[in-house]
């Protein structure tokens, strides 16, 4: 660890106390996040992140209490850090971990520091007798001071009037506009550019070099308007470079933007059709949903942004069921399966916030179905759209074979339930997790909806996108401005948050629908701007 020629104190860049909300919602990004992991020229550079013991034991309460994941995980990452303790301490009660290069922990244990008597100001002053910023000048909105980190405005506006640097958890955070970029418009230059091209299609520089250097994913879509009678829509399209096992997505190359001439019927490989499972795209927006995100072998990860009435539930849902269906041989064939009798993926698993069902759903009276029967009014709904609704709703959920929380066994009298296609008849069509069961084991062959992604926290969807196996789809469904988990924001919440992450990939597709399909009174709602508690 660099030191001054005049002090013995221990030198850091930036010095950080997250408070309880970011080890919640962040899990150990709380402590990854904050690593400096650079140097300067005058030597090596690392951030200190300082942990009273008094947030352990309320993380601890906050874990028991609610389930917390993010809490659990930091609790973790904390206790296997003990190992990794500096052979001396800078000053007693103060432990100082070298976890990395570029970051040092130090938990505090001293008594002046417990729940009862814990003071933000003391704190600061005792760890500032044993340290010191690297650098000397600092900007007047990067002062010198011990930074607290949180998204909770009673704890902002409690330690910003005592004079503590207070600031947000931006690695938890996204801008909402991230859910317009799945469709952009195009501008003047591009439209000239792309209708004068032969074959209606520009190479990628070309197409990012006339919007004047806007950066463009692959699967994107751009729409153009005035050039024609109609509207068209573009997309960015190119060929997935994978690795040598075929497992992972390393780049793509002759990327392109071209105009989609389409009949507007869905089609897989040789297979054209008018509905999925008797769902039709309404607009030109469920089409590209349909088409090139759910229907697209090459897009693994789909987002359906969109609020109330859109129809993202119905579309996701409608794709899902077909995905783990089991057609008869001529029908696996023109959908590009092999010839043994099998679906896209084994079955589907619904995932619905732990925040929005229930802290614990185990009290209420009944069978799992009964309890949270009222949660699932939106997919009972798409489920009476679709051409399965001959079946009893909870008979997807149910085992071919045995008991499980849905009741007894599936009806043996359920047999070609559309088309030629059955049910899988070794698990059941659908597996709804709707707590921290999330944890554990990869799952392969699965296609996965997460309902209601804003109402995941952001530590809960990095868990829930680390549980996709092998042979595995996933479409993500939210709207940022529809949460209702009180530790979500408009700009922090799982869903934005993942789409950061993901949208640059180029096995990712994103489409925001902006019709609402109900009544005009359900779209007038929109405006009496009551929010959630």
């Amino acid at each position: 660890m660099s030191k001054t020629t005049t002090s013995d104190k221990e030198i850091y860049h930036d010095i950080f106390v997250p408070l309880l909300d970011v080890y919640d919602e962040g899990g150990p990004l709380a402590f990854t996040e904050f690593d400096r992991g650079l140097k300067d020229s005058e030597g090596e550079e690392r951030n200190l992140i300082v942990v009273p013991i008094s947030y352990i034991d309320a993380l601890d309460v906050i874990k028991k209490k609610n389930g917390s994941w993010g809490a659990s995980d930091s609790l973790k990452f904390i206790n296997n850090s003990k190992s990794k303790i500096l052979p001396t301490s800078p000053k007693e009660g103060f432990n100082v971990y070298r976890l990395t290069q570029g970051l040092d922990l130090c938990v505090v244990d001293a008594d002046a520091f417990s729940r009862e008597n814990f003071n933000m100001m003391d704190l600061e002053k005792q760890v500032m007798e044993f340290s010191q910023f690297s650098n000397v000048s600092r900007r007047v909105d990067d002062p010198q001071k011990v930074k607290i980190i949180t998204d909770d405005d009673r704890y902002d506006i409690k330690y910003s009037l005592k004079g503590h640097t207070v600031r947000k958890p931006e690695f938890l955070m996204a801008n909402e506009d991230l859910v317009n970029e799945g469709i952009i418009t195009a501008n003047d230059d591009l439209t000239a550019a792309l209708y004068s091209a032969k074959n209606k299609s520009l190479p990628i520089a070309d197409a990012i070099d006339a919007l004047g250097g806007r950066r463009l994913y692959m699967n994107q879509f751009v729409k153009f308007t005035g050039a024609t009678t109609q509207t068209d829509y573009a997309k960015v399209i190119g060929n997935l470079v994978w690795n040598a096992d075929h497992t992972r997505v390393v780049d793509a190359d002759n990327v392109y933007l071209k105009i989609l001439e389409e009949s507007k019927k869905l089609h897989i490989k040789d297979s054209r059709f008018e509905s999925l499972l008797g769902i039709s795209p309404q607009d030109m927006e469920q089409y590209l949903v349909m088409q090139y995100l759910l229907l697209n072998n090459d897009v693994s990860l789909s987002f359906i942004a969109g609020g109330h009435g859109s129809g993202k539930t119905v579309l996701a849902w409608a794709h899902a069921l077909d995905s783990a269906l089991i057609y008869d041989s001529d029908e696996r064939r023109q959908r590009g399966l092999t010839s043994d009798k099998q679906g896209f993926v084994e079955k589907v698993i619904l995932m619905k916030a732990i925040k929005v069902l229930g802290d614990d759903v185990g009290y209420l009276p009944g069978n799992l179905y009964n309890k949270l029967k009222p949660h699932l009014r939106p997919f009972t709904g798409a489920h009476r759209l679709t051409s399965l609704n001959n079946i009893a709703f909870e008979e997807l959920f149910r085992h071919p074979d045995f008991d499980n929380d849905w009741g007894g066994p599936r009806a043996k009298t359920i047999g070609c339930v559309n088309k030629n296609a059955h049910l899988p008849p070794r698990n059941e069509l659908v597996e709804l997790v709707y707590s921290g069961f999330v944890g554990g084991a990869s799952e392969p062959n699965i296609a996965f909806v997460v309902d209601e992604a804003q109402d995941f926290t952001p530590y809960e969807m990095m868990v829930i996108l680390q549980r996709v196996g092998l042979g595995s789809r996933m479409t993500i469904t939210g709207d940022p401005w529809q949460c209702r988990n009180p530790k979500c924001t408009l700009k922090k919440n799982g869903f934005t948050f993942a789409l950061k992450h993901y949208l640059p990939k180029q096995y990712t597709g994103l489409v925001k629908l902006t019709k609402n399909y109900r009544h005009q009174i359900s779209e007038d709602a929109t405006d009496m701007n009551a929010y959630p508690t």
